[in-house]
């Protein structure tokens, strides 16, 4: 699912919470961004028509709750980017940031004790 910068910024406001009207959305998502209240609406509207998101009427005010969770929008996002710029292939990935970025001794424990893990899982 292909979900925009913007777009997160309301689900955020929806993970935290939910389920939330327009105008409870519309107040959290105004303490990091100052958005018209029509952005958000179109943003929720947008969201509605792709699923991400889900609306009920209760008495006379609608409600909004999340559809998807952050991890499905890591994912995907993730596999989009190994796709897009290491073929798909997580070894050329993790040689990057390895080789890139100064990881200290305890990050590299970690990620030898995930790729044990792994292997111990695949035997």
């Amino acid at each position: 699912m292909n979900v925009s910068k913007s777009e997160i910024v309301v689900l955020e406001v929806l993970w935290k919470e939910h389920p939330l009207t327009v105008g409870q959305i519309i107040e959290r998502a105004n303490e990091t961004h100052d958005w018209h209240e029509n952005t958000v609406k179109t943003l929720l509207s947008r969201m509605l028509k792709k699923k991400a998101v889900e609306r009920y009427k209760d008495g006379k005010r609608f409600f909004y709750q999340p559809l998807i969770t952050r991890d499905d929008i890591i994912a995907a996002e993730a596999d989009g980017f190994l796709k897009q710029f290491f073929e798909g292939r997580m070894a050329p990935l993790v040689a990057h940031f390895a080789q890139s970025k100064k990881l200290s001794k305890q990050e590299v424990k970690e990620i030898q004790a995930i790729l044990n893990q792994l292997e111990e899982k695949n035997d």
